[in-house]
């Protein structure tokens, strides 16, 4: 499935550039056990912390799934005229995924271009770029509220006693029952639906719904990704003849508001890859 077309530029004025492929790829199956550290920590509403995450946090059917899904898509590519830059989100669920489909990519031949810096500072994988625009990077007290859009059997253990206000526990049942009443099936489609609502109840925290993540991540990340194509340029050594291939690994939210009013679709699949156009600069 495209977002847009065309799906595919010259990158460069020159006959001789490479063309530039770009495609957004969601993380396998997690355990979010990050999350669950956070909510049962001693201070619940802490904001993300790269440095706070733990690592394996895929499950083990979610290794195999990346793995799987990983040979299906690499098998629509060739190793002798593409090229793979890899970039991610800077959550392990996503990182990890990343390093598998690169794992495999490796295993078949495909030249994986190195970007000079990574940006990560959590893993020294050198090969995978870290983009700002395919994390979430949850502000205070939004891991929190956003948990509440899990289905009921799914909700994470909270530390309610670390929190001085109880209003906070009062306005999250609240959420809770709107959310339980009228359950969309996966978080995704819950945040979707009721994220609006959550902000209300909320007006301490900045709490990202569908229309804001939308104004600031999606409207970015054609431009981003194309960002990450020129970083694969500086480092390509290659000519005309082959295409650079950019897989960036991300979250579903940034592509909900989409999904929902063009595709009339509730949220992405583990490891579905969308191909995406990319915007000159």
């Amino acid at each position: 499935m495209s977002i847009e077309t065309p799906n595919s530029i010259e990158s460069r004025e020159k006959d001789d550039s490479p063309k530039i492929l770009v495609n957004f790829i969601r993380h396998s199956l997690a355990l979010y056990d990050t999350y669950k550290k956070m909510l049962s920590s001693s201070d619940p509403l802490m904001a993300f912390d790269v440095k706070f995450q733990t690592s394996g946090d895929l499950t083990k059917e979610g290794e195999q799934l990346a793995t799987v899904k990983a040979k299906e898509f690499l098998s629509s590519l060739n190793p002798s005229t593409d090229d793979l830059f890899f970039a991610s989100s800077n959550e392990t669920r996503v990182f990890e995924t990343a390093q598998i489909y690169k794992k495999v990519a490796t295993e078949i031949g495909f030249n994986i271009i190195k970007p000079d810096n990574t940006r990560n500072t959590f893993n020294d994988d050198e090969e995978i770029r870290i983009l700002n625009t395919l994390s979430i990077n949850h502000e205070r007290g939004n891991k929190l509220v956003s948990s509440a859009f899990n289905s009921k059997n799914k909700r994470s253990e909270i530390n309610w006693d670390a929190i001085p206000d109880k209003s906070i526990k009062d306005r999250y049942d609240k959420l809770c029952n709107l959310v339980d009443s009228n359950d969309q099936g996966n978080w995704g489609a819950n945040w979707a639906k009721f994220s609006e609502e959550a902000k209300n109840l909320f007006p301490e925290f900045n709490i990202q719904t569908m229309e804001t993540v939308h104004s600031k991540k999606f409207k970015d990340l054609g431009r981003l990704i194309s960002f990450a194509a020129k970083k694969a340029l500086k480092n390509y050594s290659g000519s005309g003849e082959r295409r650079i291939v950019v897989l960036g690994f991300g979250h579903e939210d940034i592509l909900m508001k989409t999904l929902t009013e063009e595709f009339n679709r509730n949220g992405l699949k583990n490891c579905e890859a969308i191909e995406l156009p990319v915007i000159s600069q």
